[in-house]
């Protein structure tokens, strides 16, 4: 799924209106140099991934840089951290020389074995800072359950010490990794019956190509539809044991 157009009144996702609407909230407090962080969790073909295209197509003023874990990655350290920060490096200079040099190790631009974690995760955050502050920043990582261990690590450790950046985070898992506890999470539900009927309706009205699907179309019920032009129809809440978490956004606490 690419990229949605998340305009007012042009695109919806049925049955995730209020997951919707706390995306755009954590987007408005980027924007506003109020860090936030959110893990959205949910099992397979509950909707991760099209939340997080509606969450990039609302950030259209903001700098996205996205990346996803890869399960034959998991044990290249720093893989997914790379990626992440692939068109970022040209700001490496610009860091602490300690914190330079133990980045540019742990990306292999530079001979050296050791690796400082420490530093590394004080060069990202520098890195991320010094990117947010010519323009918000978004960064989008999906399948975390996927990442590599280092990039859990150091990521998580970037999250908890940004505070009043325009930088935010979103991470998307099927369960919640070890590293990210204590960040505002989010779990999704399935549809409820009456969303699940309004996006059969929607995908039999719609036509093929245009953010919806033909009534033949196979696809998990459980998913949300994403339809575009109809923001102004009702939708339904599929979210479950939400509360307030740290920096305002919802969070689980059960854990």
């Amino acid at each position: 799924m690419g990229a949605l157009d998340a305009g007012p009144g042009r695109t919806v996702l049925i049955g995730r209106r209020d997951e919707c609407r706390l995306l755009r909230e954590l987007l408005d407090a980027v924007r506003a140099d109020d860090s936030r962080s959110l893990n959205l969790l949910g099992e397979r073909g509950m909707g991760k991934t099209a939340l997080l295209e509606y969450a990039a197509g609302a950030a259209r003023d903001v700098r996205v840089e996205r990346t996803s874990g890869v399960e034959s990655e998991m044990g290249l350290a720093f893989a997914t951290l790379h990626q992440l920060c692939a068109q970022m490096l040209d700001r490496v200079e610009r860091l602490p020389e300690p914190q330079g040099r133990a980045l540019a190790t742990a990306f292999g631009l530079i001979s050296g074995s050791a690796r400082d974690h420490f530093l590394v995760g004080l060069a990202v955050l520098g890195l991320l800072a010094e990117t947010a502050a010519d323009r918000p920043l978004l960064c989008v990582i999906d399948d975390v359950q996927w990442i590599d261990e280092a990039s859990a690590h150091t990521l998580a450790f970037v999250a908890r010490r940004v505070s009043a950046e325009p930088l935010g985070f979103l991470f998307a898992a099927r369960q919640l990794r070890a590293e990210l506890h204590g960040l505002p999470t989010l779990r999704l539900g399935g549809l409820d019956d009456h969303a699940r009927a309004s996006a059969a309706a929607v995908g039999r009205r719609q036509p093929a190509g245009r953010g919806g699907a033909r009534s033949g179309d196979r696809r998990d019920a459980r998913e949300p539809l994403v339809v575009a032009g109809s923001a102004g129809r009702r939708g339904h809440d599929g979210a479950r044991g939400t509360a307030r978490g740290r920096g305002g956004a919802p969070a689980d606490r059960s854990h």
